[in-house]
């Protein structure tokens, strides 16, 4: 018996999309992009307009936090009260945290990027759609605290390769990735005040999503998202990041999956992540805290890690739901957190931020596509639609 042959995730459509770059795993039934529009505007500069009715209704707002002195992350999202368009606040918050490593005119473009999502089964793309549309219609702009998945179009047809949506791209990595960086970096891991706010953050996250009656089903540490650059105005505690959940196309009704299952997703992201870093830190040494202060080698971290192993135990007989863990892990992981400094250091922003792509990836993918006009019509035609290599003669 000959097995099907496996389906390849079609690119997105060439009159549509400048693809920039590949973010999935070749091996995945699902395919994302990282990419430009085909017809991209005349400049990239950005406009900087200011949208009067909102600075106007915002006047007293951006008045009484204009005054304020040392919350300065709180000051740079001022701008979502007065332009006319994200792309301008994100390009402006860009320039003052210094974290792109992008040249100038490409920091220009960042704001025009999207990601293109598909997938060889049509119906998970129309579904997925769905769930993220619905979140952010019974929720409003608060969701974006939460959730970083956002649609800003798609299309369903009968065929995959003509089905696809467009999302919001998160200039951030995901925990994965900054698990990585940080591993692999100076700093030895995340610091322990870091690592508290993003299981603060993961928790509350997971709790907004079932307060809506929806259960996200495959709670992962490449499910999360770290982002500096908020498109909602919100005090953050100390203007730390964002922690968002993204990849929607596992989610479904609290009535249809039981929750416990994003709680125990929970739980194994943060002790996976915990037990990265506590191996990656350097043995044998203190750590200090930011005032200075010589502390024990993760005391707190341990205490914290300790409680959910508690939960993941076998013998555990204690709730497995979201009460549950906000009361075992909460109070210990806000005073973890309070331990932090009062702003985001720069080393850590520069770590959070993330380019997406490279000066050359940009270059490419705004050059003028190659055009063959072929003359031994069908054989070479049918080479190049079945990716096979074709000999160019005269080029």
């Amino acid at each position: 018996i000959m097995s099907e042959p496996t389906r390849t995730v079609a690119r997105p459509p060439g009159a549509l999309f400048r693809v920039v770059k590949t973010l999935s795993k070749s091996s995945s039934n699902t395919g994302v992009y990282l990419c430009l529009p085909r017809i991209l505007p005349s400049s990239s500069e950005p406009t900087m307009d200011i949208d009067e009715d909102l600075s106007t209704r915002c006047a007293p707002i951006l008045a009484a936090f204009g005054k304020m002195t040392g919350n300065t992350r709180l000051q740079q999202q001022l701008g979502l009260l007065e332009y006319e368009r994200l792309g301008d606040v994100l390009y402006q918050n860009m320039q003052e945290y210094r974290t792109s490593l992008l040249p100038q005119g490409q920091i220009k473009m960042l704001p025009q990027l999207a990601v293109v999502k598909m997938s060889t089964e049509k119906e998970k793309v129309r579904r997925e759609v769905k769930v993220i549309e619905e979140i952010h219609s019974m929720a409003g702009e608060v969701a974006t605290l939460h959730i970083g998945s956002y649609v800003l179009g798609s299309q369903h047809t009968e065929a995959p390769e003509t089905s696809y949506m467009v999302l919001r791209p998160i200039f951030g990595p995901t925990l994965e990735q900054f698990s990585e960086k940080s591993s692999s970096g100076r700093s030895g891991g995340i610091p322990e005040w870091l690592m508290a706010h993003i299981c603060v953050g993961l928790i509350e996250a997971v709790e907004f999503l079932h307060e809506h009656g929806l259960v996200h089903g495959r709670i992962e540490a490449s499910n999360v998202m770290l982002s500096l650059y908020p498109v909602y105005m919100h005090h953050r505690y100390r203007g730390y990041p964002d922690v968002q959940l993204i990849d929607f196309s596992d989610c479904a009704s609290a009535a249809a999956i039981v929750t416990a299952l994003d709680v125990r997703g929970v739980l194994t992201v943060m002790e996976e992540t915990m037990v990265k870093q506590n191996n990656a830190a350097p043995s044998g040494r203190s750590k200090r805290d930011v005032r200075g202060r010589t502390r024990e080698k993760q005391v707190e971290q341990n205490i914290l890690l300790a409680k959910i192993r508690d939960m993941t135990a076998a013998d555990y007989e204690g709730d497995m739901n979201m009460q549950g863990l906000r009361k075992s892990l909460v109070g210990i992981a806000e005073d973890m957190r309070h331990i932090g400094p009062e702003t985001m250091p720069r080393d850590i922003m520069r770590l959070i931020h993330a380019d997406l792509t490279t000066d050359g990836e940009l270059k490419c993918a705004v050059r003028n596509p190659l055009v063959l006009k072929m003359r031994s019509k069908k054989q070479a035609t049918k080479a190049i639609g079945d990716d096979e290599p074709v000999d160019v003669v005269g080029v």
